[in-house]
């Protein structure tokens, strides 16, 4: 009875300290940052939704501002590493 206390305190112990870390912490921001999406976005989906025209340039762009996305990601993370 008393080890399956101590097992019992020791796991709520280490659940509590994983919660409370700095890294989750940050992790949970910086999700919340890279992929909120603001009313300006909305916008601009309206907008491509009623002319509709996907030229070379425009795809481009985009996939430029994913790959944005992506390195602010994963630069992030890496400062939270070490």
């Amino acid at each position: 009875m008393i080890f399956q206390s101590f097992i019992l305190s020791n796991l709520v112990y280490l659940c509590m300290k994983i919660m409370n870390s700095v890294v989750v912490v940050g992790l949970y921001y910086e999700f919340l940052s890279i992929f909120s999406i603001g009313p300006s976005y909305l916008f601009f989906l309206r907008v491509l939704r009623q002319k509709r025209y996907f030229t070379l340039n425009f795809i481009l762009k985009h996939i430029q501002a994913v790959q944005l996305l992506l390195i602010q990601c994963q630069s992030i993370i890496f400062i939270f590493i070490l």
